[in-house]
């Protein structure tokens, strides 16, 4: 990434904004990662109510996941729209 980032020239290049209708598989894909999401969370609930000895900073490292989780699952899920936009 850095370093092909870094030999790419931006010169004459544009850059414009598309909204992007996501294909009809995604939301159930998403609710079942949802689902998922939602239980390992309860796990890790329950695990604390149980005195599992968890290290610190989990419920950060959590949230962290799961942020970047859907954020590359929606990113994916636009692929297909985008590259026909660059067709």
């Amino acid at each position: 990434g850095a370093y092909v980032s870094r030999s790419l020239s931006f010169e004459k290049s544009t850059a414009a904004m598309h909204e992007v209708t996501l294909p009809d598989w995604f939301q159930p894909c998403y609710n079942d990662a949802a689902t998922l999401w939602i239980e390992l969370r309860q796990g890790m609930e329950e695990a604390k109510r149980n005195k599992v000895n968890l290290k610190g900073g989990l419920g950060r490292i959590y949230w962290g996941a799961h942020q970047n989780f859907f954020r590359e699952m929606i990113m994916a899920a636009k692929v297909e729209a985008v590259a026909k936009l660059t067709k």
